[in-house]
């Protein structure tokens, strides 16, 4: 996990992988072993499950989520492909402001092509996201990261992808 969101490098000896399908193993290594000793794990882990549902309904409501954001829900009705969307840009934003606000994009950059994302979306307002020069600079992408201008009914979306 500290190789991608934190300040640790990946270990020589480790094979990069989307953090995913480590997880995706680990869960079936417990079912494997549950099932092995005739146990029932999902009987032991639904009420669980319940009890903090409950507990933690609404908690997390104010987290914005890239998966979920409305750029992402909108550009998907378009476009299918695993994309990650930003926070709503306002009303003649800087598209540098922008980028200093939006963390996810920064997340995004560092673990796109290992948990193969498709692009980072964001929804233009209107007016659109002002710039004095190239967006790519605004949004201080390295390569091969371009930003891509998409209209797609009466919205338009930047596309942050992998060039190539």
């Amino acid at each position: 996990m500290n190789a991608y969101e934190g300040d640790k490098k990946l270990k020589a000896s480790a094979t990069p992988g989307s953090l995913q399908r480590h997880i995706e193993a680990v869960q079936l290594a417990v079912l494997d072993l549950a099932s092995q000793h005739g146990f029932d794990l999902y009987g032991a882990i639904i009420p669980l499950i319940e009890d903090k549902s409950s507990r933690d309904f609404g908690r997390f409501d104010h987290t914005p989520d890239p998966i979920t954001e409305a750029s992402v829900r909108v550009y998907s009705e378009y476009v299918q492909g695993r994309y990650w969307g930003g926070v709503a840009a306002k009303p003649f934003e800087e598209a540098s402001r922008y980028r200093e606000r939006e963390g996810h994009l920064t997340r995004f950059l560092k673990i796109a092509e290992v948990e193969g994302l498709d692009g980072f979306v964001v929804r233009q307002p209107d007016p659109p996201l002002q710039t004095n020069g190239s967006l790519t600079a605004a949004f201080q992408l390295p390569e091969p990261f371009v930003v891509e201008t998409e209209r797609h009914g009466a919205d338009t979306f930047l596309i942050v992808r992998k060039q190539g």
